[in-house]
């Protein structure tokens, strides 16, 4: 009875697992980011078709927190069009799939632009880096948009 007890203790750990994994993002070609989010979302939904459990987050720094902006009106039509997309993506990854983002305030800083300036589902930390290096150590695979 004993060692039923422990098999089923085994069994049940291992098919509650939580997989996790911070994407991070500082590219400036909206194109290849969109390509990237779309790539997560068809990776959550493999997740789910498999029933295992994930946890995700997608850190923004560098040059493409300037796609987080709520005024777009700088870019050309093409380029609008393109971060409008993006975001889109963006808020379904976090309303549909409890996906987090995060935005680095040290890059908004460098670029002049404040909580107010960008679109309302994302959080802003201090240091994007900060961050990652927090979640590699609560377990989180570093997944780099490359």
């Amino acid at each position: 009875m004993k060692y039923l007890f422990l098999v089923l203790l085994f069994f049940s750990f291992s098919f509650s697992q939580e997989y996790k994994a911070v994407f991070d993002c500082e590219s400036n070609n909206a194109r290849f980011v969109l390509g990237r989010l779309f790539l997560i979302e068809r990776t959550i939904k493999n997740f789910k078709e498999d029933n295992l459990k994930y946890k995700f987050e997608i850190t923004i720094h560098g040059s493409c927190v300037l796609f987080l902006r709520k005024d777009l009106s700088k870019f050309s039509p093409r380029k609008r069009h393109q971060i409008e997309d993006l975001q889109n993506q963006l808020e379904i990854l976090k309303e549909l799939y409890n996906v987090q983002i995060k935005a680095c305030n040290i890059a908004l800083n460098r670029y002049g632009l404040k909580k107010k300036d960008i679109i309302d589902f994302v959080n802003i930390v201090k240091n994007s880096w900060q961050e990652i290096i927090i979640l590699q150590n609560k377990g989180y695979a570093l997944v780099p948009f490359e």
